[in-house]
């Protein structure tokens, strides 16, 4: 199965405004990842307030892709987003491309409140 990759590289974490990311990498490494963003409403052991607001993210790839193997020259340098909340379930929303003009790479979005 895929592995969360260990939360001192800062590859998981809570987040600012409620909410956490875990990211998940294939055993073959290849490239390939899962950052699963959850910023849904409710309470936990360490999750604070329970309740989340929506927020922009940038996240950093502090090695480019390279450390997954992944040519720094490939043409399809995107990441695919889907989001589920409570009238969707694994909607596609469109591609946020990789910055690769900055270093480290990095990219940005906005998450929703009590979605995933």
């Amino acid at each position: 199965g895929w592995i969360m990759l260990n939360p001192t590289t800062g590859s998981s974490d809570f987040l600012r405004d409620g909410g956490s990311f875990v990211t998940f990498v294939p055993p073959t490494r290849d490239g390939r990842f899962v950052l699963v963003i959850e910023k849904l409403h409710g309470t936990c052991l360490e999750c604070g307030t329970g309740a989340t607001i929506s927020e922009n993210l940038t996240f950093s790839l502090e090695n480019g892709l390279g450390a997954f193997g992944v040519d720094s020259n490939a043409s399809d340098l995107a990441i695919r987003i889907w989001v589920t909340n409570e009238t969707e379930n694994f909607l596609r929303l469109p591609d946020l491309v990789i910055d690769d003009s900055s270093t480290p790479w990095s990219f940005s979005f906005r998450a929703q409140a009590d979605a995933i």
